[in-house]
């Protein structure tokens, strides 16, 4: 029995081809989108990978685990498309065409986005009122000693004393006696540290490789930046979509500013 259109309980593997889209963004900068074309009919694929891609047509074997219908708002309409999430793919061919550009196409970051806004965020917790936070009181609104006693609190005031020289100082006392404590010792200031002599200073090219060194951290992370970063010519590197595309993009961009093509049979990236 074959899946529903609308619902799939396990992947379909189909012969076909994906012709993937650059789409231009107002703001700047650009998106992919795929067309991918079967034998059970045409889907708009929105994979997160299809942004490490070149534009053009593949050819090849694809593994549908998802097909479902959607919608979204783009020039003042609503379009409604049929949607396939593929979970793997195994490529035959490329070729450069593309065909025609459709103008209303919104960039899928833009519509996670949109759906993460718009979940409910979950209510605060209550907070204790301020009745429950205050003893009994007397008439004037302030907690007297014997309320506080009678309600099991232990009491502790501070009483002015005189001291020898020292003008008063604050003495604890508990049930109506001092207690004793040692004076407070007057903190004394640390001697100003010398400088050390030994201190490098960054020269304006080493700060520029330092911040441009964390800049990558950043955008990779720790350990994928070490295989990018000692990746000789012919070392491959692989990443990872499910980062999400607000990161992927700007991972595949860094890649082939140092100088990386991504290998789309293996679906990954080669130190040229």
């Amino acid at each position: 029995m074959k899946p529903s259109m609308n619902q799939s309980t396990e992947a379909v593997v189909v012969n076909g081809t994906l012709m993937i889209r650059d789409i231009p963004k107002r703001a700047g900068g650009s998106f992919k989108v795929g067309k991918l074309s079967t034998h059970i009919g045409q889907f708009e694929v929105k994979n997160p990978e299809l942004d490490q891609y070149d534009a053009g047509t593949y050819t090849g074997q694809f593994c549908i685990d998802k097909i479902y219908p959607s919608h979204y708002m783009a020039g003042g309409k609503i379009v409604i498309e049929m949607r396939a999430v593929l979970s793997c793919f195994v490529l035959a061919g490329f070729d450069d065409e593309t065909g025609e550009v459709e103008p209303l196409e919104v960039d899928p970051a833009e519509e996670e986005e949109a759906a993460h806004a718009a979940q409910p965020e979950p209510a605060p917790a209550s907070q204790p009122t301020q009745q429950e936070a205050v003893p009994a009181s007397d008439d004037d609104g302030e907690p007297t000693e014997e309320m506080a006693r009678r309600m099991g609190f232990e009491v502790k005031t501070h009483r002015l004393v005189p001291t020898r020289g020292e003008g008063y100082v604050g003495v604890e006392v508990k049930d109506g006696n001092p207690v004793a404590a040692p004076a407070a010792e007057e903190a004394q200031p640390e001697p100003d540290a010398a400088p050390a002599d030994n201190i490098k200073v960054m020269s304006v090219e080493e700060e520029q490789a330092f911040r441009l060194e964390q800049m990558d951290k950043d955008t990779f992370g720790a350990e994928l930046w070490a295989q990018v970063h000692a990746a000789n010519v012919g070392d491959e590197v692989k990443l990872d979509p499910t980062v999400g595309r607000n990161k992927l993009r700007p991972q595949c961009d860094r890649l082939k500013a140092l100088g990386f093509k991504f290998i789309a049979a293996r679906q990954v990236w080669e130190k040229l």
